[in-house]
């Protein structure tokens, strides 16, 4: 549960990760450990954190790919246009 909440507040679920501490009760192993507030996230914290924010931006980076091609496939779609219209008009 404590890894749990860990992942979630990497994922910027705060509000999740505070109420999956809040459900450990005093009669579950993990109760002190949920109890005591950390001064700093552990290192086994940090690196998930790390990892989650390189999986984001690995992620970001694909969107924004994606995008781009989108723009450049719009485009030559509308230059296919314009040529079209220019060669029909030369027929008439």
């Amino acid at each position: 549960m404590i890894a749990n909440a860990d992942m979630a507040c990497c994922a910027g679920d705060i509000d999740g990760a505070l109420s999956i501490l809040k459900a450990i009760g005093p009669a579950q192993a993990y109760y002190t450990q949920a109890a005591q507030r950390p001064s700093a996230p552990s290192t086994s914290t940090t690196a998930r954190c790390v990892i989650g924010e390189g999986e984001r931006e690995k992620e970001r980076k694909k969107k924004e790919r994606e995008e781009k091609e989108r723009k450049r496939k719009r485009e030559r779609m509308r230059r296919e246009e314009r040529e079209r219209e220019r060669n029909e008009e030369r027929e008439i």
